[in-house]
């Protein structure tokens, strides 16, 4: 063993030995993607946290690398990681915490609580009538994995039917969280039945764009779109003028394009969006200790020469096995 380690997340003093105790005779250095520097990374062998993309590429040292998030879209391109490289995400970390989100910005909608919350602003004790139960409704979420399945678990749960969309399915792979499962190549014929549009989707070039003006008609009315996944999945301004003139009725983002959303983008203004800064995965403690879980069992695997559920570098999924 004896690697050279860079570590970028922010670690305990426990978690610090904990890593050191997996490769006793390492050296480690322990820093964060905004200080680390261009040397220590070329220093590394094994790397866990996020560098830029421009710092590894190109690096003839670097063994292993576990990002600290599931989206790995910047270190997949072509000339960026060589091949010999393990590339791992952290999936399985963000999945509970963004799927209770999801979970909290859907009963909002449907109880109209953010228009009740400006009312309150205002002084105004209107009723703004019938709501729609979360035991009535249907779910259609696409990208159906770990946050996507969070989701659907939860409003399973609360009664909801549930339809799941992933770029392939199988007679016999269908989760227990989903009702009925579909292949992409469905979408179009789905998104009129739901009350919630889903996405939970990474940036490929599959992806991007797949929520334009087109789908964003088929959408019923007073519909709920709530992405998590990529800002790149919807266009932007075919949104704003869906969030105008419907037939959708809202919609929930923690991601968007541009992101970050400059402070005069008009995407602010519009009272049926609610917007969160791309933090909705990693703002509990739970998602923390999941994160660190993760990345030590991953760096224990590496140490140890087993196998790893990597990246697939063609589709910026994690690999399959």
């Amino acid at each position: 063993m004896a690697k050279r380690v860079l570590v970028l997340l922010p670690v305990t003093d426990k978690q610090k030995k904990d890593l050191m105790d997996l490769d006793p005779q390492g050296e480690f250095r322990f820093s964060s993607r905004e200080e680390v520097s261009l040397e220590e990374v070329r220093w590394a062998q094994a790397i866990i946290g996020n560098p830029s993309s421009e710092a590894v590429k190109g690096s003839e040292n670097l063994e292993f690398l576990q990002l600290s998030s599931a989206g790995c879209e910047n270190y997949v391109k072509d000339g960026v990681l060589s091949e010999r490289i393990i590339l791992a995400n952290a999936t399985g970390t963000y999945g509970p915490s963004i799927g209770e989100y999801m979970v909290a910005v859907t009963l909002m909608h449907f109880r109209k609580l953010h228009f009740y919350r400006d009312q309150q602003k205002a002084h105004l004790w209107n009723n703004l009538g019938r709501s729609q139960s979360a035991e009535s409704a249907t779910i259609l979420v696409v990208g159906a994995g770990d946050i996507g399945g969070n989701y659907a678990r939860r409003m399973k749960a609360l009664g909801s039917h549930t339809i799941g969309i992933r770029r392939t399915s199988g007679p016999n792979d269908k989760p227990d969280c989903f009702d009925e499962l579909y292949s992409m190549e469905h979408l179009d014929a789905q998104i009129p039945r739901a009350n919630v549009v889903a996405l939970s989707l990474p940036n490929t070039p599959a992806t991007t764009g797949i929520m334009d003006g087109r789908r964003l008609a088929l959408m019923a009315p007073d519909s709920l779109l709530i992405n998590v996944g990529r800002g790149s999945a919807v266009v932007t301004d075919d949104l704003m003028a869906a969030l105008k003139n419907g037939p959708m009725g809202g919609a929930a983002l923690d991601v968007t394009d541009p992101e970050p959303l400059p402070p005069d983008h008009p995407l602010w203004d519009f009272e049926n969006l609610t917007i969160t800064p791309h933090n909705t995965g990693g703002s509990t403690a739970e998602s923390k200790a999941r994160l660190f879980d993760i990345c030590a069992e991953n760096f224990r695997r590496y140490l140890a020469g087993e196998p790893i559920q990597g990246v697939d570098r063609s589709t910026g999924y994690r690999a399959s096995h």
